[in-house]
């Protein structure tokens, strides 16, 4: 009786501690776009989720998303974009750069995007990891190397897409976790609120992959 007892004390704990570490806070709400943040298991740097909603639709979302080349129209800091392999219509490799004010480097990143779309529901999961060693590292610029990141579009019924944004990511470069956590929300939500505005742009982008 007592090994019992003492096995589901142990469980209830793990579940609870589980909990508590899968917990998000949420910051702020700008524009209708909802800001979450939470500690990284094993760092003291945040993990991200911002939440909002778009009136738009799926293939204009995946159209947005695949013109690599006009990312620095949208993406907050991004100064280069460009689409380096094309795996199949739903796995693609591309490049992108970030600015850095003086006396900062430049980041840069290799990311592996993968897109799945569940038949019932039309959700569609966009997942980011990076590839460092995709390319040759450029010397003038500092390589993301742990970045892991999603975008998640679920239609609604009242006809608009709910948008939800994940980032975990690790910029390096001496940068304390304290100086990252302070801005690190505030690229996520330009960037959320550049794709409104660029959005009405892709409605005619049509896809093979994706059902609206």
């Amino acid at each position: 009786m007592k090994n019992i007892i003492i096995f589901f004390t142990a469980s209830l704990w793990n579940i609870l501690m589980c909990n508590a570490q899968e917990t998000w806070k949420q910051t702020r709400n700008n524009d209708g776009i909802k800001v979450f943040i939470k500690k990284r298991e094993g760092s003291n740097i945040n993990e991200l989720k911002l939440k909002t909603e778009l009136k738009t639709t799926l293939n204009a979302l995946m159209g947005i998303l695949a013109d690599k080349n006009n990312y620095p129209k949208w993406v907050y800091g991004c100064s280069e974009g460009k689409l380096l392999k094309a795996v199949s219509d739903t796995e693609v490799y591309h490049y992108q750069v970030t600015d850095s004010p003086w006396p900062l480097c430049d980041r840069d990143m290799v990311c592996h995007s993968v897109i799945k779309q569940c038949p019932l529901t039309k959700t569609i999961e966009y997942s980011i990891i990076s590839a460092p060693k995709y390319i040759k590292e450029c010397p003038e610029r500092i390589r993301v190397v742990d970045l892991k990141a999603s975008w998640k579009f679920t239609p609604l019924e009242n006809g608009n897409i709910a948008a939800e944004y994940n980032l975990s990511v690790d910029p390096k470069g001496g940068l304390p976790a304290w100086v990252i956590n302070l801005f690190i929300a505030e690229g996520p939500l330009q960037t959320i609120k550049k794709m409104k505005q660029r959005l009405p742009s892709y409605q005619g982008y049509q896809t093979e992959y994706v059902t609206n």
